[in-house]
């Protein structure tokens, strides 16, 4: 298994924050965006052959503060900083992008800077990921509308039924039937092999490309966070309370 972690995106959501910083190195509670999701695949780093880290917004900046957040965290697995995307395609579209680009022909663990779980539900995510053997998302519904996330609801048995854009929704109500898409996905050896054939729209986000696949069939399981989560899409997002193990 590896690791690939997406910093490249311009963060326009996040407005005035992103004009001189990359949201990477945006600061929350002391530490920067891309030191928590560092910290929270810690352990789970020791299972993975390879870290990559895909950039393309100030890329040169990140490159070093990546090295320099490494150090700080002690991460033994090899690190790679991937050069830079040139053309920013969006959260799908970088994820094809930075597969192709690290070389990754197996499984491999795929989560952005612009969310926070703890070390606990990554590691437990993917142990559940494995044992399942198939691409597997991170979903929740203890979040209203995370605005850059697509929104699924789910078969009985757990698949994804449906995946639609979070912009359809102005609120979910607990018990609803949808679950937020939390932006962190295990995703299999096969559909890696898929996604190096599909035609992208340019941006390609998850919410652009997972309804029509979904439609035509493919498998796709999830896995629900329990606890609660944080998503930094707004420049609000920063006033949030801290998780309780930060």
């Amino acid at each position: 298994m590896d690791i690939l972690i997406l910093t490249g995106g311009y963060g326009r959501h996040l407005g005035a924050l992103t004009a001189l910083y990359p949201k990477a190195m945006l600061r929350f509670c002391g530490k920067s965006l891309l030191s928590h999701t560092l910290a929270s695949i810690s352990e789970t780093s020791k299972k993975a052959q390879k870290i990559f880290v895909a950039t393309g917004y100030r890329s040169e900046t990140v490159e070093c503060f990546v090295k320099r957040e490494v150090e700080t965290y002690s991460i033994k697995t090899p690190v790679v900083v991937l050069l830079p995307e040139k053309q920013l395609t969006g959260t799908f579209g970088s994820t094809v992008w930075g597969l192709k680009t690290a070389g990754i022909n197996g499984d491999c663990l795929v989560t952005g800077v612009d969310v926070i779980v703890t070390e606990t539900a990554i590691s437990d995510f993917l142990v559940s990921a494995q044992e399942k053997q198939a691409t597997v998302f991170l979903i929740s519904s203890l979040l209203s509308v995370a605005p850059t996330h697509g929104m699924i609801r789910l078969r009985e048995d757990g698949q994804i039924a449906e995946y639609r854009k979070s912009s359809a929704f102005s609120t979910i109500k607990p018990g609803s039937g949808w679950y937020s898409d939390v932006g962190i996905r295990y995703l299999s050896t096969s559909f890696i092999n898929e996604c190096r054939h599909l035609t992208l729209c340019d941006p390609c986000d998850f919410d652009d490309i997972m309804p029509n696949l979904v439609h035509r069939g493919f498998v796709f399981k999830t896995q629900v966070l329990r606890e609660r989560w944080l998503h930094f899409g707004v420049s609000k997002d920063f006033g949030q309370e801290p998780l309780a193990t930060m």
